[in-house]
C-alpha cells in the first residue's frame, strides 16, 4: 500500500515538473517572438512613415517655390507641365560657355523645381508601396492623398503661369490643407505603431516576469503534494519526509542551493533522489530564466533606441534648415556688396538703366537676406541654440525712436499718420539690445504693410517693474480664428498670403524673443477696424538670466 502511494506521488511530481518546463519554454518563446516583432516591424515602419511625410512636405515646398518664381519673373515663363508631370521631360544640357556667362534665369530655376516636385512624388509613391509590402495594410488613402498634393501643386503652378493671383492664393491654401491631410494620415500610422510597440513591450515584460513565479509555484505545489503523501503513509517515514518538506520550503523561497540528504532506501530514497535531480533541473532553469530576462531587457533597450531614432528623424529638418540658411548668407552678402560697388561706379562707369537694374538686385538681395535671417533665427529657436547677448541699461525709448525712423520711409509712401508716445518714467531694462529692436521692427513692419490708410500709434508705458509697448494700426484686422496660427512658423493669415512677400516667421520669432526676455507678446484685433499688438518686457528677468549669455561670455 505504501509502495503504491509513493509510486503515485512520484509520478505526479514528475508530471508536474514536466508541465513546469513546458510552460516556461512556451512563455520564453512568446517573449522572444514579441521582441523580434518590435525590432523587425514596428521601428522600420515608424522611420518609413517619417520619410513619407518629409517627401510630402518637400512636394508642397517645391510647388510653392515654382509658383513664386513664375510670379516674380520679369520674363514670360513657359513650362511643359504635362511632360514634367509624366516624368518624360528631358532637360537640355547647356554648353560650358553659356553656363559661365551668368546665373540661370527664373524659367530654368522654376523648371528644376517642378522636376524635383515630380521626383519627390515618385519617391513618395515608392515609399507608400514599401509600407504596403512591409505591413500588408491598405494604402489607397495614402496614395490618393499624395496624388491630391501633386494635383493641387500643378494647379497652383498653372494658375501662376496664367497670372491668376487670387486663384494662386486659394490653391496655396488648398495645397496646405492637402498636405495637412497627408500629415494627419502619417501621424495616425506613427501613433498606431507606437501603441503597438508599447503593447508588445509591456506584454513581453509581464510574461518574462511571470515565468519564474509560475515555475517556482508549480515546483512548490509538487513538493507539497509529496508532503501530503508522506503524511498519509504514517510516522514510519515522517522524519525523512519532514526533511523533504524543509527542503521544499527552501526551494519555495528561491534557494536552489539546498542539498537533499539521501539516507533512506526504497520508495523514500527514490523520492529523495528525485528531489535532488529536480533541484538540479531548477537551478539550470533558473539560470536560463535569468539569461532570458537579460535578453528581454536588451531587446527593450533596442526597441527604445529605435523609437528615439524615429524621433530624431523629425529633428533632421530643423538642423538641415539652420545649416543651409547659415551657408547661404555668406555668398548672398557678397552678391549684395559687389552689386553696390558696381552701382556706385567703383568698378567702372554705369548708365542709368544699369544702375536701376543693380539697385533692383540689391533690394531683392536684402529682402532675401532678411528671409534667410528669419529662417536661421527660427531654426536656432526650435533647436534651443539661440544665444542672447545681455546688456544692462537698455533704453527702450531710444530703440523705439530708431525703429520708427527705419519704418518711416515705408509709411511716407501711404496716407498714414505715425505717432509715437513715450512715458517719461520709462526705466532701462536688461536684455539683448539687437533682439529687442528686432521685436519692434517686426511689429512696425507688419503694421505698415497691412495698413493702407489711417494711423499707426505706438505707446510705451511703465507698469511697476515692467514696460508695456502697444502698436495699434487701422489696417484690415486679423480674424479670431487666425490669432493663434499667426504665431506658428510659416503660418500666415489669408490677408498675409495675399500680400505674398513674407515667410510667416516675423511674429513667431518676435513672440519667442519676448518670452526669452521673460516677457510676452499678444494681440487684440477686429476685422475691418485694425489690430493692436502688445509687448510686455520686464526690467530684469531674474529667473531667466542664468540661461542667457553675456557678450563677454559668448
Amino acid at each position: 500500500m505504501i509502495l503504491r502511494n509513493m509510486l503515485i506521488g512520484f509520478v505526479l511530481i514528475t508530471l508536474l515538473g514536466a508541465g513546469q518546463a513546458a510552460i516556461y519554454n512556451q512563455l520564453a518563446s512568446q517573449s522572444t517572438t514579441e521582441f523580434e516583432q518590435i525590432a523587425d516591424e514596428t521601428a522600420p515602419t515608424i522611420i518609413l512613415a517619417e520619410g513619407m511625410l518629409a517627401n510630402a512636405q518637400k512636394m508642397l515646398g517645391e510647388a510653392v517655390s515654382v509658383g513664386l518664381l513664375v510670379s516674380i519673373s520679369e520674363e514670360p515663363v513657359e513650362l511643359e507641365l504635362d511632360e514634367i508631370r509624366a516624368g518624360t521631360f528631358e532637360v537640355e544640357e547647356e554648353d560650358e560657355d553659356e553656363e559661365e556667362e551668368g546665373e540661370e534665369g527664373a524659367g530654368e530655376e522654376a523648371l528644376e523645381e517642378a522636376i524635383e516636385l515630380v521626383e519627390s512624388f515618385f519617391a513618395l509613391n515608392q515609399q507608400i508601396e514599401e509600407y504596403a509590402t512591409l505591413t500588408g495594410n491598405d494604402t489607397e488613402v495614402l496614395s490618393t492623398a499624395a496624388e491630391d498634393i501633386l494635383n493641387v501643386g500643378f494647379a497652383l503652378i498653372e494658375a501662376s503661369l496664367e497670372g491668376e493671383a487670387d486663384e494662386s492664393v486659394e490653391l496655396k491654401e488648398e495645397l496646405e490643407d492637402t498636405e495637412d491631410t497627408f500629415e494627419a494620415l502619417i501621424n495616425d500610422i506613427v501613433a498606431s505603431e507606437e501603441a503597438s510597440l508599447q503593447q508588445l513591450t509591456t506584454a513581453a515584460s509581464d510574461r518574462a516576469r511571470n515565468t519564474r513565479n509560475i515555475a517556482v509555484g508549480i515546483t512548490l505545489g509538487s513538493f507539497l503534494l509529496a508532503i501530503a503523501i508522506a503524511t498519509f503513509i504514517g510516522n514510519s517515514i515522517s522524519t525523512p519526509l519532514n526533511r523533504i518538506q524543509a527542503t521544499a520550503d527552501e526551494i519555495g523561497r528561491g534557494n536552489f542551493d539546498t542539498k537533499v540528504t539521501i539516507d533512506s532506501e526504497g520508495v523514500i530514497g527514490s523520492l529523495q533522489t528525485a528531489m535532488q535531480t529536480m533541484i538540479a533541473g531548477l537551478k539550470i532553469r533558473d539560470a536560463q530564466i535569468k539569461l532570458a530576462n537579460e535578453d528581454l531587457q536588451e531587446q527593450i533597450v533596442k526597441a527604445e533606441a529605435s523609437r528615439l531614432e524615429a524621433e530624431r528623424a523629425n529633428e533632421v529638418k530643423t538642423t538641415f534648415l539652420a545649416s543651409m540658411s547659415h551657408e547661404l548668407r555668406t555668398p548672398l552678402n557678397s552678391v549684395i556688396n559687389f552689386s553696390k560697388f558696381v552701382a556706385r561706379g567703383q568698378m567702372g562707369e554705369v548708365n542709368e538703366k544699369q544702375e536701376q537694374a543693380l539697385n533692383k538686385v540689391i533690394n531683392s538681395g536684402n529682402h532675401l537676406l532678411g528671409l534667410i535671417n528669419d529662417v536661421l533665427d527660427i531654426s536656432k529657436i526650435e533647436s534651443g541654440s539661440l544665444t542672447l547677448f545681455v546688456e544692462d541699461n537698455i533704453d527702450v525709448s531710444a530703440l523705439l525712436k530708431s525703429s520708427v525712423e527705419t519704418i518711416q520711409p515705408i509709411v511716407d509712401e501711404k496716407s498714414i499718420d505715425l505717432t509715437l508716445t513715450l512715458d517719461d518714467s520709462l526705466q532701462p531694462i536688461v536684455g539683448d539690445r539687437k533682439r529687442v529692436k528686432q521685436i519692434f521692427l517686426n511689429l512696425l513692419s507688419n503694421a505698415a504693410k497691412f495698413t493702407d490708410e489711417g494711423s499707426i500709434v505706438i505707446e510705451a508705458k511703465q507698469q511697476a517693474s515692467d514696460i508695456l509697448v502697444s502698436i495699434k494700426d487701422t489696417g484690415q484686422g486679423i480674424a479670431e480664428k487666425d490669432h493663434e496660427a499667426i504665431f506658428e512658423s510659416f503660418k500666415q493669415s489669408k490677408e498675409g498670403l495675399r500680400q505674398g512677400d513674407g515667410t510667416g516667421l516675423g511674429l513667431p520669432i518676435s513672440k519667442q524673443l519676448a518670452e526669452a526676455h521673460g516677457g510676452k507678446l499678444w494681440l487684440e484685433s477686429t476685422v475691418g477696424e485694425g489690430t493692436t499688438f502688445y509687448v510686455l518686457l520686464p526690467q530684469k528677468a531674474d529667473i531667466l538670466l542664468p540661461l542667457l549669455h553675456t557678450e563677454a561670455e559668448a
